[in-house]
């Protein structure tokens, strides 16, 4: 019995002694796994965190790049918007825009010169008219330059006799008042007239047609020349004035091509 109760009692000892290197045991394993749990959701969360910068930089970077993208495009667009019309005003005849063309028609209402009162029937004159592009700056006047040409006639009816002729000015034109309905202009001009050199100078309204490339301008206008080509005799000294009022009508030709 005696041999029994100390066999019990180191086998109690050695049962508290396996207990408790099992329950420390337990405990060692337990505390790295907690441990590495821990590291695990910090690292997940660390990853977490990275992506998420990732992503807002990648999402931050195909912003820009598409703000960039879309400035180039209207940049292209804007390029291409310009070509285009420079294409259209080149094929749409934009090398003669500036350039008028039309008729002139007026009648002497008052005549002077040195043909005495032998010519003093007037006869309507006729003539055409081309304005240019081209001109010149003089102080604050813009100056824009022309040509024209025609026909004038005078008769003597006693003598059954014709003072006529042809005659072909160079022109320079200038506003000299804007008004709500058109421009107040002035035009001088030299060169042939009858059969020797002479001037014009005169006074216009211009008055465009709304939705029609056409200026309709009524004028009075002043012409003489040197000589008319007439024989005289006496104190006639060949020169003959008049004062024309009339109208001419000029159109855009760069809208025909």
């Amino acid at each position: 019995m005696k041999n029994f109760g100390g066999n019990m009692k180191r086998f109690s000892l050695l049962f508290i002694l396996v207990f408790a290197v099992a329950a420390f045991g337990q405990e060692a394993v337990e505390a790295p796994a907690e441990e590495m749990a821990t590291e695990m959701v910090a690292d997940s969360a660390a990853v977490d965190t990275m992506g998420m910068d990732e992503m807002l930089m990648t999402d931050t970077t195909a912003v820009e790049e598409a703000v960039m993208d879309e400035d180039a495009g209207d940049a292209l667009e804007a390029m291409l918007a310009e070509e285009g019309t420079m294409e259209t005003e080149v094929t749409s005849g934009s090398a003669m825009i500036g350039y008028t063309v039309g008729i002139d028609a007026g009648y002497p209402i008052y005549l002077h010169g040195g043909l005495g009162s032998s010519f003093d029937t007037p006869g309507p004159a006729f003539g055409l008219v081309v304005n240019t592009p081209f001109g010149a700056a003089v102080g604050p006047f813009e100056i824009g330059f022309g040509a024209q040409v025609g026909m004038f006639s005078f008769t003597n009816e006693p003598n059954d006799e014709e003072l006529s002729g042809i005659y072909a000015l160079a022109t320079a034109n200038t506003a000299l008042l804007e008004t709500a309905q058109g421009a107040v202009s002035m035009q001088v001009g030299a060169g042939y007239f009858g059969a020797s050199v002479g001037v014009t100078a005169g006074v216009a309204f211009d008055y465009a047609v709304p939705n029609i490339p056409l200026v309709v301008r009524p004028y009075a206008r002043f012409n003489g020349t040197l000589d008319s080509g007439v024989e005289t005799t006496g104190d006639d000294t060949g020169s003959y004035s008049w004062l024309n009022a009339g109208i001419m009508l000029s159109y855009d030709i760069s809208t025909l091509f």
